[in-house]
């Protein structure tokens, strides 16, 4: 009774030394099946598109506790009568949001209407008529494309043809704050994304922005673009509402200036057309025009000071960056890494072949045991 099970869980059990002999004995099976990948590894090695990326290190001025210049008007803007209580940076934009700012559809847009420089082709294209007529796919993006993106393609034939010529701000916005763009502009749009990363070092606050191209002065000259968009669009956001404010008060002060010389003027011709002249009416009106012109004063002098206060704080609220390490035009590919794939794919099919050896050696086990467990 108790030899049986204990002849089950034998049979049930993989022998190691069994499955050394079967590896042996399927040695040229493991040997094609290694060729096999090895063969797959050179063309997908050599037959992938040359990449080539630069990138570009920076650091952001950090305004968590005000800069010099806010410290010392802080300090002696009461001479003037300023008043910079409220000139903290609190809306400063945090570094760990650069990569979405970068990745959003309306910061790509406006990357794909920048002409680059392409060293292949020696002249300067928009990005997005690069990407839709210059850019032929490699071997491998071929074969790719009519293996696995077969189903896409024959999807894309009953598709609306919404080609577009050149990508602008123009046809992509129908309605502000609205974003229309069509399939393609959509496919090129996803294929830059992937093509630039943005990452930030939270120990030393360095932000480093790649850029990969299949040209590889493209791929500098489009990293340093979009570092001057990302900058562009920090300080927009950063002085909009200071900008705002001093453009107010700019027409604010003009009013009050007009008004001012105006008071002032009556008042002048006033006291010269009455200077010996000694009335009640006429001490009255004079009263009144110096009221008016104290008034005017007062609001124009006031305004003079918030005009000073708003142009200071404009420059208080514009972020600066320094460039650590500016694009390099690389001169090696960064893909494909060719020892690295063919490597891979060596280590993929000597794997391959032996999950397949101990498959086929467990199925053999299951076979027998469902044989034995039909048996009459």
């Amino acid at each position: 009774m108790t030899e049986e099970p204990q002849k089950q869980n034998r049979d049930d059990e993989i022998d190691l030394i069994e499955v050394a002999l079967k590896i042996w004995a399927e040695r040229r099976f493991i040997l094609k099946v290694v060729l096999i990948f090895f063969v797959i590894g050179l063309v997908i090695a050599f037959g992938s598109k040359k990449e080539y990326k630069s990138e570009v290190t920076m650091i952001a001025e950090d305004n968590s506790g005000g800069s010099r210049m806010s410290g010392l008007m802080a300090q002696f803007g009461g001479l003037a009568g300023l008043n910079l209580g409220n000139m903290e940076s609190s809306d400063v934009v945090s570094p760990e949001l650069y990569p979405s700012i970068v990745q959003s559809t309306a910061f790509m847009l406006n990357v794909l209407e920048h002409e680059v420089y392409f060293e292949e082709h020696d002249s300067t294209y928009n990005l997005y008529y690069y990407f839709t007529e210059l850019d032929k796919p490699s071997f491998v993006g071929i074969l790719k494309g009519y293996t696995i993106g077969l189903p896409g393609k024959i999807i894309g034939l009953f598709r609306r043809n919404e080609k577009g010529t050149v990508l602008t701000a123009k046809n992509a916005y129908i309605k502000e704050g609205l974003i229309k763009i069509t399939q393609q502009q959509a496919e090129v749009i996803d294929n830059l994304k992937n093509r630039i990363s943005v990452s930030l070092d939270e120990q030393t606050g360095i932000i480093s922005i790649g850029v990969e191209l299949p040209d590889a002065y493209a791929a500098a000259d489009l990293a340093n673009t979009i570092v001057q968009d990302l900058t562009t669009y920090l300080i927009d956001y950063r002085t909009q509402k200071a900008l705002t404010d001093l453009q107010f008060i700019e027409q604010q002060y003009a009013q009050a200036e007009e008004k001012f010389e105006n008071a002032q003027e009556k008042l002048a011709s006033f006291r010269d057309r009455n200077i010996n002249v000694i009335s009640a009416r006429a001490n009255t009106k004079e009263e009144r025009l110096q009221a008016e012109y104290n008034l005017a004063f007062n609001v124009y002098n006031g305004l003079a000071q918030q005009l000073e206060q708003a142009k200071i704080e404009v420059q208080e609220k514009t972020p600066v960056f320094k460039v650590v390490d500016e694009a390099k035009v690389a001169s090696d590919n960064f893909k494909p890494r060719k020892p690295i794939i063919i490597i891979l794919l060596l280590v993929l099919g000597f794997l391959f072949s032996l999950f397949w050896i101990l498959s086929s050696i467990t199925l053999k086990k299951i076979i027998i045991k469902a044989k034995r467990y039909t048996k009459p």
